[in-house]
C-alpha cells in the first residue's frame, strides 16, 4: 500500500472510531484510505503538532503536580511491528510498567 500525502485541509468523512462489529464504519475507513492520507498544509500541520506536544506536556505536568500516578506509553513500543531483541525487550518493560501501575491503583 502506498501512502499519498496531499497538501489540503483535512476534513474527515468518517467517524474517528468504529464500534465493535460495525462493518459499515470499518468499510468506510478502509475506502477512505484507498487514495492515501490527506494532511493539512505544511504550516497548519506544524502548528498542530506543536500545539499537540505542548498540550501533552501540560497534561503530564498537571497529573504529576496533582500526584496522580500515570505512565506515558507509545503504541509502537507496546506492539512492535518488527520483532527484534531490543523492541521485544522494550515492549516487555512497557507492559510490566503498565501492569505495575494498574496493580497499584486498583
Amino acid at each position: 500500500t502506498t501512502l499519498t500525502l496531499t497538501n489540503t485541509t483535512h476534513k474527515p468523512k468518517t467517524k474517528a472510531h468504529c464500534t465493535l462489529h460495525d462493518t459499515k464504519c470499518l468499510a468506510a475507513h478502509h475506502t477512505s484510505l484507498q487514495n492515501g492520507i490527506t494532511l493539512p498544509p505544511k504550516k497548519e500541520l506544524i502548528n498542530w503538532l506543536r500545539t499537540d506536544a505542548r498540550q501533552e506536556a501540560e497534561l503530564q505536568a498537571k497529573l504529576a503536580g496533582a500526584g496522580i500516578p500515570h505512565l506515558h506509553v507509545r503504541y509502537e513500543d507496546l506492539f512492535p511491528k518488527n520483532s527484534t531483541g531490543a523492541s521485544d525487550e522494550r515492549a516487555a518493560v512497557q507492559w510490566t510498567q503498565l501492569y505495575e501501575l494498574v496493580s497499584r491503583t486498583t
